[in-house]
């Protein structure tokens, strides 16, 4: 399974891909983190759900995520391994990345020098890479950068 995600300045959107058949499995968003009236919504198959509790931040909601996908009752997966990748969306990666890219500490660094290029959403993005990075350490994370597909124009 194959986790994609996008975080926001207020919102986590996800997606998990069967790799076997190209699918969405499960999908769904976090939405008003650090806001009243914070919630998630997710879809695994035909079965749709809100959670509507405090989501004090990104890691909460991330956390939030996981153990969505992991419930036992509306979850996509029994065991965290089952996500043998993790794909982030990076807004903006400055002329340093022109594809998608690893992620290790040097991409993380190179991230963080690019925060004053997107103020609203790399922090976001590297909070993401860093929850799902502490979560999930022995799979592979892949930045997909906006600023990569427009060189491409």
């Amino acid at each position: 399974m194959i986790l994609v995600i996008n975080c926001g300045s207020s919102t986590i959107k996800y997606q998990l891909f069967s790799q076997d058949v190209a699918t969405v499995t499960a999908k769904g968003a976090v939405a008003k983190i650090g806001e009243p009236g914070a919630y998630l919504d997710h879809q695994a198959g035909d079965q749709k759900i809100t959670l509507e509790q405090d989501i004090p931040s990104h890691s909460a909601g991330f956390e939030l995520i996981i153990n969505t996908l992991l419930h036992a009752e509306y979850g996509a997966i029994s065991h965290i391994n089952e996500i043998t990748a993790v794909g982030h969306r990076a807004v903006h990666g400055a002329d340093v990345f022109v594809e998608s890219t690893v992620i290790d500490d040097h991409v993380i660094e190179n991230l963080e020098a690019c925060v004053p290029l997107a103020p609203l959403h790399n922090p976001a993005n590297l909070t993401g890479i860093r929850q799902a990075r502490a979560l999930l350490p022995n799979v592979p994370h892949v930045a997909v950068f906006d600023t990569a597909f427009h060189q491409t124009m």
